[in-house]
């Protein structure tokens, strides 16, 4: 009996603690944020302009996601990989993959799907095998790989 008991407690926290670790990294002070973009920065010098505009700095100081330093000026593909978007969020070290911003878990994350393993682009396209989220925009061929849309998304808050 015993035995039983503490397998079903066992589970209860693991779900706790998948609950919780999911919170911690979800950040929805980025929502508000979101602004669907055309294209994203293709150089250091507009991603400094883009990221002066959309001012994180202003969030950064009144979010509790991260740090204000970690939380920055992104642009990204969406979940669905048709449209790109500019967010305010904290910085996810990505590990060979290109970025996408995901609307519905609230975050950064890393695209799996064929195609998107910027560590196995040729030389020129490649990723380092860990870099900052907020440096995204230095894989330009991460980008390649949009459908486009055939009209502007605009994002609302549910």
């Amino acid at each position: 009996m015993k035995r039983g008991k503490g397998k079903y407690m066992l589970i209860y926290f693991l779900v706790l603690f998948i609950q919780i670790f999911d919170n911690v990294l979800s950040c929805p002070a980025s929502i508000p944020t979101i602004s669907y973009v055309s294209y994203c920065p293709r150089s250091q010098a507009e991603w400094e302009k883009a990221a002066q505009r959309k001012n994180c700095e202003s969030i950064a100081v009144i979010q509790n996601c991260t740090t204000r330093s970690k939380f920055q000026y992104h642009c990204l593909m969406n979940q669905w990989k048709n449209a790109t978007l500019e967010v305010c969020a904290p910085i996810f070290y990505l590990q060979g993959y290109c970025a996408e911003y995901n609307v519905e878990i609230q975050q950064v994350a890393e695209i799996y799907d064929k195609g998107f393993e910027c560590l196995k682009f040729p030389d020129i396209h490649k990723c380092p095998p860990r870099y900052p989220s907020s440096e995204a925009y230095k894989y330009q061929r991460c980008y390649r790989n949009i459908i486009k849309n055939l009209s502007t998304k605009k994002f609302t808050n549910r």
